[in-house]
């Protein structure tokens, strides 16, 4: 890639700003002893995150003003190497790599300690030039089968539990808006009955009790006991209903609507 070491432009600019701020309330939360500190400092710096995360994604959409094709392969590529670098730094050091996506790494090893963990974070962040932390260790975490391969666990859908007892959850339908509250409670409340698993096999004795969990949902189901309000599914329209080519959910919905007099535009939940 062709790189510009005379001047910084304007992407990078704005975003070591955004970055900064990340990074400071990211310090704050670790620092702060107030736990409802800890919570809005979190919320800020997760905000940050996704507006980051937007930055990326728009690097490369065509009609960017501000946009190129070559930077947003460019961060890719970067990225990659600045995670196999990490990963390798891990490994030397003793640690088993057990999965990892984009800006994060899962590890293992054996009576490992926090501050090994730490000193980690240090090197990679010294050596590779970007600032890595440590965000905690699990008691257990379950990383999902591809549903293209089953033997084969995917990035983005897991879910684990901390050793300060958070529950953390990727790619479930519980994170997603247009899961129905039945879909959501069910699966909510059998994590939490596997998050009550203090290690792997407390969790594998814990799989039992979770099944039941399920049965019962699914006998209140059967048996007409489950509210109607709680099977909707929401959807977001993302264009006006004109536009859309596609007889999709959401479209089909927003046309009952339309008939009944309600307005209905882009942006607009059916």
């Amino acid at each position: 890639y062709h790189i510009c070491e005379k001047r910084e432009g304007i992407v990078p600019k704005v975003l070591r700003l955004a970055i900064g701020k990340r990074l400071r309330y990211k310090k704050l939360k670790k620092e702060a002893n107030n736990q409802k500190l800890k919570e809005v400092y979190e919320r800020r710096q997760g905000a940050l995150k996704w507006i980051l995360v937007t930055c990326f994604g728009y690097l490369g959409y065509k009609n960017a003003k501000f946009g190129t094709v070559d930077g947003h392969i460019g961060v890719c590529a970067f990225g990659r190497q600045a995670f196999l670098g990490a990963a390798r730094i891990a490994e030397r050091r003793g640690f088993s790599v057990i999965h990892g996506i984009v800006d994060s790494l899962w590890l293992k090893k054996k009576d490992a300690t926090a501050e090994e963990y730490i000193s980690l974070c240090r090197e990679v962040s010294e050596k590779i030039g970007v600032p890595l932390s440590f965000e905690g260790r699990y008691k257990w975490i379950v990383f999902l089968p591809s549903r293209m391969h089953p033997n084969v666990a995917v990035l983005n859908r897991y879910y684990g539990v901390k050793e300060d007892g958070r529950i953390k959850v990727r790619g479930l339908e519980v994170r997603r808006r247009d899961t129905p509250k039945f879909v959501y409670d069910a699966q909510m409340e059998m994590i939490r009955v596997l998050a009550t698993a203090c290690d792997s096999k407390a969790f594998v004795e814990k799989i039992p009790e979770a099944l039941k969990v399920v049965k019962e949902y699914r006998r209140k189901l059967i048996d007409g006991e489950v509210p109607f309000w709680d099977l909707i599914v929401t959807k977001r329209l993302s264009k006006n209903p004109e536009d859309y080519t596609q007889k999709v959910s959401q479209l089909i919905a927003a046309e009952q609507l339309l008939k009944e007099g309600v307005e209905i535009s882009a942006g607009k939940k059916v």
